[in-house]
């Protein structure tokens, strides 16, 4: 492959993909401040049906809704649904995001929820649910909501 090496700021109006490797770094230079504005890493693959805001977990080439009550609903790929449709909206796997309403405390760990693509800030505490932070609350009274850094932890523990 080849590197390459950006000397000067670039904008763009549209989509911009490469296949070349980009060594730098990406800093975040304003958080977003509208609803479900968001600065981080998006992807448009796979079907299903989404609702914006909803977390997903991607399953042989669907998304599917998660929750922190099953092992194969709460252990896979995370992603946030952005609008309606996952290839024309995305789906946010790690990023800066505003959402509506008050998400917690500042600085505190927002946990897979219990039901329907949802986050809550207290750890789930019953048996055979799965514990996994999918991000912080960064800000709870942000903009148009709270802005949270959604990054899916990788681990998650089994409550026995």
């Amino acid at each position: 492959g080849s590197n390459v090496q950006i000397t000067a700021p670039v904008t763009a109006s549209a989509e911009v993909s490469a296949s070349a490797f980009v060594d730098g770094s990406r800093i975040f230079k304003t958080a977003p401040n509208g609803a479900f504005q968001v600065n981080g890493d998006i992807v448009k693959f796979g079907g299903g049906s989404v609702s914006q805001g909803r977390i997903y977990y991607y399953a042989g080439g669907s998304w599917e809704i998660a929750d922190h009550a099953s092992e194969a609903d709460a252990t896979g790929f995370l992603g946030l649904a952005l609008g309606s449709s996952v290839t024309e909206d995305g789906m946010l796997i790690r990023g800066f995001i505003n959402l509506a309403g008050d998400s917690g405390t500042d600085g505190t760990p927002l946990y897979l929820g219990a039901s329907n693509g949802t986050t809550q800030d207290a750890a789930p505490t019953g048996t055979g649910n799965y514990v996994r932070i999918v991000g912080y609350v960064l800000d709870d009274a942000h903009g148009a909501g709270s802005l949270l850094w959604f990054d899916p932890d990788k681990s998650w523990v089994e409550l026995a």
